[in-house]
């Protein structure tokens, strides 16, 4: 059994796996932790975000060392907030000296190939995709060929996610900013009528749209949903209170306070894109990292050891 670590910009995430072209053992845990928050005014991780952080890290320790696997040899990895902050060596260097666990800050080119590896490796059919990985922070737009093995042919990293599209709809400046942000980018290589969609907020609205009442990786994985599906359920629950929405979906926990900003950006960017079908993977990150066993030395920005 080996173990990976995703610390994102609103979830960090533990998989426990094993894979030898296909995967016998897939089990994640969650914890909603919104690192992201007001980094953009801040630029640095608020105090709230990093208590939940350091209770994520010392319940992962637990279930990781029930399972006979020492934290040192947990490959841990860290994305766009970590990216941004002036905190971020303060954490993770004491999540070191806490809990053993060493963190690796990758690029955005490496969040791209290792995402890339993770949702590859569940893919029935071999051929070219384009991915979306719609974050706290960030979203990735991936162009990848799977055969005769995996290449990215293309990345782009738009500093958009569900996280700071919530802080954006709270200060009334979501159109102005993702206007912005789409005018900062050449998205016309990314033109597509089907996008494979990954990450918590994707794969929440997944199961939102099944109607489930709590969530379940199996029910998810493949799912396949329009872009008038995103449309409608954004209208049904753009009014809703947070209480409310937990009430019809309360698996959400947490992640009620970014899930509509998560579909804003799902909405924004298939419209941007010209998507009309949107198929949900629960792989990711994670799963390209344990699959790799190690981070190639051109993706590492800062190891945290």
């Amino acid at each position: 059994m080996k173990a990976s670590i995703d610390v994102g910009s609103n979830t960090i995430l533990l998989l426990l796996g094993e894979f030898d072209g296909n995967w016998s053992t897939n089990k994640t845990y969650s914890h909603v932790t919104s690192l992201g928050k007001d980094i953009d005014k801040t630029k640095k991780f608020s105090e709230g975000a990093l208590e939940l952080s350091r209770t994520a890290f010392k319940n992962y320790a637990e279930i990781l060392k029930k399972n006979s696997i020492k934290a040192e040899d947990v490959l841990v990895t860290a994305t766009e907030a970590s990216r941004v902050v002036a905190n971020a060596e303060d954490f993770f260097l004491s999540i070191k000296k806490d809990f053993g666990f060493n963190t690796t800050l990758i690029s955005s080119d490496g969040e791209a190939y290792y995402t890339a590896l993770g949702v590859s490796s569940s893919l029935s059919k071999a051929g070219a995709v384009t991915i979306v990985d719609i974050g706290g922070a960030s979203s990735e737009l991936i162009h990848v060929e799977t055969e005769p093995r995996l290449n990215v042919c293309d990345s782009i990293s738009l500093p958009v996610g569900s996280v700071r599209g919530t802080d954006w709809m709270r200060d009334g400046l979501f159109e102005k900013n993702i206007e912005q942000v789409f005018r900062s980018f050449d998205l016309g290589s990314y033109q597509t009528k089907h996008i494979i969609c990954v990450a918590g907020s994707m794969t929440a609205i997944g199961a939102m749209l099944k109607k489930l009442t709590s969530y379940s990786d199996e029910a998810v994985q493949g799912s396949m949903l329009t872009f008038h599906d995103l449309v409608r359920l954004y209208e049904q629950t753009e009014k809703l209170k947070i209480p409310q929405l937990l009430s019809r979906f309360p698996f959400l926990g947490k992640r009620a306070e970014t899930i509509r900003a998560g579909l804003k950006v799902g909405i924004s960017i298939g419209q941007k894109l010209g998507v009309e079908t949107f198929e949900i993977s629960t792989f990711g990150l994670r799963h390209g990292t344990l699959i790799a066993g190690s981070i190639e030395e051109k993706y590492v920005i800062r190891r945290f050891n």
